[in-house]
Protein backbone atom coordinates (compact mmCIF):
# COMPACT_ATOMS: atom_id res chain seq x y z
CA UNK A 1 0.00 0.00 0.00
CA UNK A 2 2.84 2.35 0.85
CA UNK A 3 4.44 1.85 -2.56
CA UNK A 4 1.18 2.73 -4.27
CA UNK A 5 0.88 5.93 -2.24
CA UNK A 6 4.44 6.90 -3.17
CA UNK A 7 3.61 6.49 -6.85
CA UNK A 8 0.41 8.54 -6.61
CA UNK A 9 1.80 11.28 -4.39
CA UNK A 10 3.83 13.80 -6.40
CA UNK A 11 7.29 14.73 -5.19
CA UNK A 12 7.44 18.13 -3.49
CA UNK A 13 9.22 20.84 -5.41
CA UNK A 14 12.57 22.11 -4.09
CA UNK A 15 11.04 25.22 -2.56
CA UNK A 16 8.54 23.16 -0.58
CA UNK A 17 11.30 20.82 0.59
CA UNK A 18 13.32 23.85 1.69
CA UNK A 19 10.37 25.19 3.68
CA UNK A 20 9.85 21.79 5.32
CA UNK A 21 13.53 21.45 6.24
CA UNK A 22 13.70 24.98 7.60
CA UNK A 23 10.50 24.43 9.58
CA UNK A 24 12.00 21.30 11.16
CA UNK A 25 15.22 23.14 11.95
CA UNK A 26 13.29 25.99 13.61
CA UNK A 27 11.32 23.41 15.58
CA UNK A 28 14.52 21.77 16.81
CA UNK A 29 15.94 25.19 17.62
CA UNK A 30 12.92 25.93 19.82
CA UNK A 31 13.30 22.53 21.52
CA UNK A 32 16.96 23.31 22.18
CA UNK A 33 16.02 26.68 23.65
CA UNK A 34 13.46 24.94 25.87
CA UNK A 35 16.12 22.50 27.10
CA UNK A 36 18.45 25.41 27.86
CA UNK A 37 15.77 27.16 29.93
CA UNK A 38 15.04 23.94 31.84
CA UNK A 39 18.72 23.42 32.64
CA UNK A 40 19.12 27.03 33.78
CA UNK A 41 16.03 26.72 35.98
CA UNK A 42 17.50 23.60 37.59
CA UNK A 43 20.80 25.42 38.00
CA UNK A 44 19.09 28.08 40.13
CA UNK A 45 17.65 25.44 42.45
CA UNK A 46 21.06 23.78 42.72
CA UNK A 47 22.63 27.15 43.61
CA UNK A 48 20.09 27.54 46.38
CA UNK A 49 20.90 24.02 47.59
CA UNK A 50 24.61 24.93 47.62
CA UNK A 51 23.89 27.98 49.80
CA UNK A 52 21.84 25.85 52.18
CA UNK A 53 24.62 23.23 52.35
CA UNK A 54 27.19 25.96 53.02
CA UNK A 55 25.05 27.31 55.88
CA UNK A 56 25.01 23.79 57.36
CA UNK A 57 28.81 23.53 56.86
CA UNK A 58 28.27 20.51 54.60
CA UNK A 59 31.11 21.19 52.17
CA UNK A 60 31.11 17.68 50.66
CA UNK A 61 27.61 18.04 49.24
CA UNK A 62 28.27 21.69 48.32
CA UNK A 63 31.26 20.63 46.20
CA UNK A 64 29.27 17.87 44.52
CA UNK A 65 26.49 20.33 43.70
CA UNK A 66 29.05 22.84 42.39
CA UNK A 67 30.36 20.16 40.03
CA UNK A 68 26.80 19.68 38.80
CA UNK A 69 26.58 23.38 38.01
CA UNK A 70 29.82 23.24 36.03
CA UNK A 71 28.51 20.27 34.06
CA UNK A 72 25.20 21.98 33.37
CA UNK A 73 26.97 25.13 32.11
CA UNK A 74 29.06 23.04 29.73
CA UNK A 75 25.88 21.38 28.51
CA UNK A 76 24.23 24.77 27.98
CA UNK A 77 27.24 25.94 25.97
CA UNK A 78 27.06 22.82 23.79
CA UNK A 79 23.34 23.36 23.24
CA UNK A 80 23.98 26.97 22.17
CA UNK A 81 26.62 25.72 19.72
CA UNK A 82 24.14 23.18 18.31
CA UNK A 83 21.50 25.88 17.95
CA UNK A 84 23.94 28.13 16.09
CA UNK A 85 24.83 25.28 13.75
CA UNK A 86 21.15 24.61 13.03
CA UNK A 87 20.62 28.30 12.19
CA UNK A 88 23.68 28.22 9.95
CA UNK A 89 22.42 25.13 8.12
CA UNK A 90 19.03 26.76 7.60
CA UNK A 91 20.61 29.88 6.14
CA UNK A 92 22.90 27.86 3.86
CA UNK A 93 19.95 25.83 2.58
CA UNK A 94 18.08 29.00 1.66
CA UNK A 95 21.15 30.51 0.05
CA UNK A 96 21.84 27.36 -1.97
CA UNK A 97 18.31 27.18 -3.33
CA UNK A 98 18.44 30.88 -4.15
CA UNK A 99 21.65 30.40 -6.11
CA UNK A 100 20.21 27.41 -7.98
CA UNK A 101 17.12 29.40 -8.96
CA UNK A 102 19.29 32.34 -10.00
CA UNK A 103 21.47 30.20 -12.26
CA UNK A 104 18.48 28.40 -13.74
CA UNK A 105 16.89 31.73 -14.61
CA UNK A 106 20.16 32.94 -16.13
CA UNK A 107 20.24 29.79 -18.21
CA UNK A 108 16.63 30.36 -19.28
CA UNK A 109 17.36 33.95 -20.30
CA UNK A 110 20.41 32.79 -22.25
CA UNK A 111 18.29 30.22 -24.07
CA UNK A 112 15.67 32.84 -24.79
CA UNK A 113 18.14 35.33 -26.23
CA UNK A 114 19.85 32.63 -28.24
CA UNK A 115 16.40 32.05 -29.74
CA UNK A 116 16.50 28.39 -28.79
CA UNK A 117 13.14 26.81 -28.24
CA UNK A 118 13.55 24.27 -25.51
CA UNK A 119 10.08 23.29 -24.40
CA UNK A 120 11.36 20.82 -21.83
CA UNK A 121 13.19 23.54 -19.92
CA UNK A 122 10.19 25.88 -20.02
CA UNK A 123 8.05 23.03 -18.74
CA UNK A 124 10.58 22.41 -15.92
CA UNK A 125 10.50 26.09 -14.89
CA UNK A 126 6.70 26.13 -14.97
CA UNK A 127 6.32 22.86 -13.07
CA UNK A 128 8.64 23.94 -10.24
CA UNK A 129 7.24 27.48 -9.94
CA UNK A 130 10.62 29.11 -10.56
Amino acid sequence: MEKVMNIIKPKPNPQQQLRDWQRRLRQESRNTERQIRDIQREEKTVQKAIRDAAKRNDMVSAKALAKEIVTSRRTVNRLYENKAQMNSISMHLGESLGMIIHYLLLFFVTLHFANVENHCFVLFIYRHNL
